[in-house]
């Protein structure tokens, strides 16, 4: 999930300072999320998502039942 957290980012072009700042966070505290030295919470993880216009579907597929994967366009 942080790889792909990461990867948006990259892809984005937002530095981990410029994220850090719309989350209301240091960049020192997205460095140690993005090198999994510092769990993400919840809201975290949702601004993060929001920030880089994607979903949590995007972030972590897997964990989306097979049954309902169709519903939201995941590939299993």
């Amino acid at each position: 999930m942080i790889i792909q957290l990461k990867k948006y980012r990259k892809k984005h072009q937002i530095t981990q300072k410029q994220l850090a700042d719309r989350l209301g966070c240091s960049q020192a505290n997205i460095a140690l999320i993005e090198s999994g030295r510092q769990d993400i919470g919840v809201r975290k993880l949702h601004g993060w998502c929001q920030q880089l216009g994607v979903s949590l579907v995007d972030i972590i597929p897997d964990a989306i039942p097979a049954e309902y994967s169709m519903w939201l366009g995941v590939k299993t």
